[in-house]
């Protein structure tokens, strides 16, 4: 009813109250109206954890940013009030930012030598009508098919795949889908473009 306590029940001192919960502070507002439970969901205390992604076969710690249905970020945030790991002090402080990369650090470096392009693009990767909730119609404004596509919702599940396509501007049939935000992945030429989509 008040912000005199954090949310695991440590008691605070008067200075360190928050502001009354009320309209413009409703609770929920600040990361100490939350409580961490472990093994609550699939994230750590720190707001990650280790998984497979295109770009780490073998696996990779990772931290993640959560958003609400407008693409809001929302609480937990990014990063919070801990990091996983030890964090550099050469990283931190008025004097931070001049640390010197080991050399047995590991650079990553995108395919560029294959031509991938994974970015969020508007104008190339055309995808209309944007809310859509009946057809979706994709196009890249030129002559080059779209091949192997993937719409994805917000948690990564494909939920419509295109495989082997040869059109220029094929068209998803998304009446299915449950309104949200998803992810559209498609392919053109040796390029892969990536751009969101709304369903209502």
């Amino acid at each position: 009813t008040d912000r005199t306590t954090l949310a695991d029940g440590t008691v605070l001192q008067a200075g360190q109250y928050g502001p009354a919960i009320s309209n413009q502070y409703p609770l929920g507002k600040y990361i100490e109206d939350y409580e961490y439970v472990q093994g609550l969901g699939h994230l750590d205390q720190y707001n990650g954890r280790t998984c497979i992604t295109p770009e780490y076969p073998a696996g990779t710690y990772a931290y993640f940013v959560t958003i609400d249905s407008n693409q809001m970020p929302v609480y937990p945030y990014t990063v919070g009030a801990q990091y996983y790991g030890v964090v550099n002090a050469g990283n931190t402080g008025p004097q931070g930012g001049h640390n010197t990369i080991p050399g047995n650090a590991t650079t990553y470096t995108p395919d560029v030598a294959n031509g991938v392009q994974e970015t969020i693009i508007t104008g190339v990767l055309s995808v209309y009508p944007n809310p859509a909730n009946d057809k979706l119609y994709i196009t890249t404004g030129n002559t080059v098919p779209l091949s192997d596509i993937v719409l994805s919702d917000i948690t990564g599940r494909e939920v419509i795949t295109l495989t082997n396509n040869a059109t220029i501007s094929p068209v998803l049939n998304v009446s299915d889908l449950s309104a949200g935000t998803y992810l559209l992945q498609a392919k053109a030429g040796n390029k892969t473009y990536i751009t969101r989509v709304l369903v209502n």
